[in-house]
């Protein structure tokens, strides 16, 4: 029942939830928890903070390739590693359903937004879809909108992944991105 009312709190979720949502992050229901943690990343808080061994978080970032673009104007760019077996294929996609879009980017010291226009849609469409649902799932009403826009923006393949943001986004965007 916990888990319930809590998912209907991410109708008209405002920055007010989140002395509530923190307080959740001791339930002993761990759906609870992580239901909270990805609240409280869409309202732009961090989560835990472990840099442990054993943070999701780093092993995540351990599956993205940071690197650099352009010779004049120097980007840096964000890709899926290579995987070597279906086992860190099977790994990457349980890491991307439980890590928060907020604590992953920090991870690389940069914000919601830069991560996402950093990202190389397209060299991985599995990896795509998966940052794309991470997004949809815990990133802000700002990230949302600029992934969608990022898709539809560069057209081809990765363009229907726009489908997964589409229950965060407002009535107006989904009408432009229809047309």
């Amino acid at each position: 029942v916990r888990l319930t009312l809590i998912e209907l709190m991410r109708f008209g979720l405002t920055i007010e939830d989140a002395p509530f949502l923190k307080s959740l992050s001791t339930d002993r229901s761990g759906k609870v928890r992580e239901l909270a943690g990805r609240l409280l990343a869409r309202l732009g808080e961090h989560g835990s903070g472990d840099s442990g061994p054993d943070d999701p978080v780093a092993e995540l970032a351990a599956f993205i390739s940071e690197g650099k673009s352009g010779f004049i104007r120097r980007r840096t760019t964000y890709t899926p590693a290579k995987l070597k077996s279906p086992a860190q294929e099977k790994r990457r996609a349980e890491l991307f359903e439980t890590c928060n879009l907020v604590d992953l980017a920090a991870r690389f010291g940069v914000s919601e937004i830069d991560f996402i226009a950093a990202w190389q849609f397209g060299s991985d469409s599995t990896a795509d879809i998966y940052i794309a649902r991470m997004v949809a799932a815990s990133g802000s009403d700002t990230a949302v909108s600029q992934m969608a826009d990022t898709l539809v923006a560069e057209g081809g393949k990765p363009a229907p992944f726009v489908l997964h943001l589409m229950p965060r986004l407002d009535r107006s965007r989904k009408r432009a991105l229809v047309r």
